[in-house]
């Protein structure tokens, strides 16, 4: 069966199990505690069936890299690098100044997808260079598609255009010395994929931690 027939004939077998249980507690004071738990059995059934559709769906291409690395950064449970407390630096034009450094949550998250890209667990969609030497806006394909996993072996996430949302340049880049691989423009994720892999914060935990502002807002 498809993932949508999963999905169908989960929600309609838990339907129909809560229709028993209702069934069951209206029409008797005390109703049959098998046929209650055989009612229960069916509705948790049905859920598995619904559940096992979910994961089957077909990846969708619906969240930019940019968007997915400010979800890792601010919304996810994702454990993410730090940026170093401010420090006077004690070399070069900043001497004697206070510095600040920033970007390492947000340069560690694209390492954290481009790593689970290359183990499958996500699908990535981009569209792909006419000729792999040219990164130019009018040299990409006009239709997103499926990246094979086998592309990260070689490629990876270009670490300063894959971040930014809408880039019109390649946002995937080759490793020195892996031959040659074609680059791709507006790469996309599957945002049930992500979430499944970085599960979302509790709202309490993000408002304290918005309150308390111990994690920068990325830029797009």
């Amino acid at each position: 069966m498809t993932s949508n027939q999963w999905v169908g004939w989960g929600l309609t077998v838990f339907i129909g199990g809560l229709t028993c249980i209702a069934t069951l507690v209206a029409g008797a004071e005390h109703p049959a505690r098998p046929l209650v738990a055989s009612s229960v059995a069916v509705c948790l059934f049905g859920l598995g069936m619904a559940a096992r559709g979910a994961r089957m769906r077909s990846p969708q291409p619906n969240i930019s890299i940019a968007r997915a690395v400010d979800y890792l950064v601010n919304y996810s449970t994702a454990v993410l690098e730090s940026n170093p407390p401010p420090h006077l630096e004690t070399f070069g034009p900043a001497k004697g100044r206070l510095v600040c450094e920033v970007g390492r949550p947000q340069a560690d998250a694209l390492r954290k997808i481009e790593e689970q890209l290359g183990f499958g667990t996500l699908c990535a969609f981009g569209r792909r260079a006419l000729d792999a030497s040219l990164d130019d806006p009018s040299n990409f394909d006009s239709v997103l598609k499926i990246i094979p996993r086998e592309y990260w072996d070689g490629g990876t996430l270009h670490p300063l255009f894959a971040p930014i949302h809408e880039s019109a340049h390649a946002q995937t880049a080759v490793r020195s010395g892996s031959g040659g691989h074609a680059l791709y423009a507006r790469v996309m994720l599957d945002r049930t994929q992500l979430h499944r892999v970085w599960p979302r914060k509790p709202i309490w935990r993000r408002f304290w931690e918005r309150v308390k502002r111990r994690k920068p807002r990325t830029r797009e």
